[in-house]
């Protein structure tokens, strides 16, 4: 509403007439523009195959929707209240560094765009003063299921441009807003919250079931499905980072450093060559200190019970076989010998005797000493083939042992990993989300009951419920 001294009468005059209904197209009307409205422009290409559509600043530009053609009412004393239903269209900056706990200061600056301050000037309706704490009225304001309102503001501007000596007025209404994040909570950070738990829960599977990196590729490949639904929501920006897009990035290099130690824990785990070749340093750090750093101790116990025993035993027999087989031959050998040399003595000894009976005796002695050769000849192969097999177990043991170790060693890797993980995937998610200036704001959403520019009279009630407000107003 305004005044304007050309709409002065005497309502005696005209018969107790003090107000009259006039179109508004018919009667002056101040400039009064929305210096930061919205307008979408347009952009085509070349060959008319795309359309750009974007919307851009425009400086007062006072267009806006006005959906009934209402009248003016006039009063006898140049009142002039004009009332039409408007929609005005204007621009907001939105600020996601801490998206989606955001909160957004959204402002409507009108003024005059020919006028200056000594031909119009500009005051609030209630009251005339420069600052409103409640300048909003939200008698029609319907609530929102995505923001809530944390303050609504009015603060009048008197401004000196270059261009002129005279002083411009502005009325601007500033909005700060505050993102709902339940929804956000529930269906963004929760899912990536677990993502980054099963990133850490990969260290505690056993690396004999060959499923570590399977797992792994699998929760990457979760990731990036749910990074690709996220970007729909999150909004398009290159000036800032949003926080909910910084802990999706620190999820995703959680993610692949577990993919890449998951892999280097399966190498440690199957290698084969004896860790006495690593630097002393490294195999007193990684048997010695490190499991006792981390509260870990090495079964030693259980690889020396029944199945060394076993070892031992099985190897003491075979050595004992074949000292056995050993002996017994040389003793055949021996007892051969004496016999040949004793039948030669004999022979010599007895020329008188038959040499039939003598032919036949060397024959069966010949005989006799030719199978002892057999035996003997058996029984240093099977001494060998003993040898072979005690060797093959003693490489077994060694072989066992480093097998042993290098399990050992990806076993202390996986939970000095496990717990690196636990921490830097807590602390970063707390960093991450604590960060946001919204949670640590305890202000109230504003009640649109109390902000209305004309309160009920005499209403017990709504003096109860806004009495803050009202101290404030």
């Amino acid at each position: 509403e305004w005044m304007d001294f050309n709409f002065v009468w005497n309502p005696k005059a005209y018969g107790g007439v003090d107000r009259i209904q006039i179109p508004s197209d018919q009667i002056w009307k101040p400039d009064i523009v929305l210096y930061n409205s919205r307008r979408e422009n347009a952009i085509k290409t070349a060959d008319n195959k795309c359309t750009l559509l974007f919307s851009v600043l425009k400086d007062a530009d006072g267009d806006y929707q006005i959906t009934t053609r209402s009248k003016a009412v006039i009063r006898y004393d140049g009142q002039v209240q004009w009332n039409p239903p408007m929609i005005y269209k204007s621009y907001c900056s939105i600020d996601i560094q801490y998206y989606p706990f955001d909160i957004q200061n959204c402002t409507m600056k009108f003024g005059t765009w020919t006028y200056h301050g000594l031909l119009v000037n500009l005051i609030f309706i209630t009251e005339d003063i420069p600052i409103i704490e409640q300048g909003w009225d939200l008698e029609d304001f319907q609530p929102s299921i995505e923001w809530e309102i944390l303050n609504l503001r009015a603060i009048r501007h008197e401004k000196v441009y270059q261009c002129c000596v005279e002083t411009f007025i502005d009325l601007t209404f500033t909005c700060t807003v505050q993102r709902k994040p339940l929804f956000y909570i529930v269906n963004l950070i929760v899912p990536c919250v677990n993502i980054s738990v099963l990133a850490v829960l990969v260290f505690l599977l056993p690396s004999d079931s060959r499923k570590k990196i399977t797992l792994s590729i699998s929760i990457l490949v979760a990731l990036l499905v749910f990074y690709l639904l996220l970007i729909e929501l999150i909004p398009p920006t290159s000036l800032v980072i949003p926080l909910l897009g910084k802990y999706l990035l620190f999820t995703l290099v959680l993610v692949n450093l577990s993919i890449i130690l998951t892999i280097i824990t399966l190498n440690v785990h199957f290698r084969r060559y004896p860790t006495n070749l690593l630097p002393k340093w490294l195999h007193r750090f990684l048997i010695g200190f490190l499991p006792k750093i981390l509260s870990m101790e090495r079964p030693i116990k259980l690889t020396k019970t029944s199945a060394d025993y076993n070892n031992k035993k099985f190897s003491s027999s075979l050595s004992s076989c074949k000292d056995h087989l050993v002996d017994e031959t040389i003793f055949s050998d021996l007892n051969c010998m004496e016999m040949v040399e004793s039948n030669t003595k004999t022979s010599i000894d007895k020329k008188n005797k038959n040499i039939s009976s003598t032919t036949n005796d060397y024959q069966h002695l010949l005989s006799s000493f030719y199978t002892d050769k057999r035996r003997q000849h058996l029984a240093r192969v099977t001494a060998d083939h003993i040898d072979y097999i005690a060797e093959q177990i003693k490489n077994a043991k060694v072989e066992k042992e480093i097998a042993e170790d290098w399990r050992f060693i990806a076993l202390v890797l996986d939970r000095l990993f496990l717990i690196i993980f636990a921490f830097v995937s807590v602390v970063g998610t707390l960093i991450s989300l604590l960060k946001a200036p919204s949670i640590y704001n305890q202000k109230k959403p504003v009640d649109r009951y109390c902000y209305l520019y004309y309160p009920p009279v005499n209403d017990s009630i709504w003096a109860k419920r806004c009495v803050t407000e009202l101290n404030k107003r």
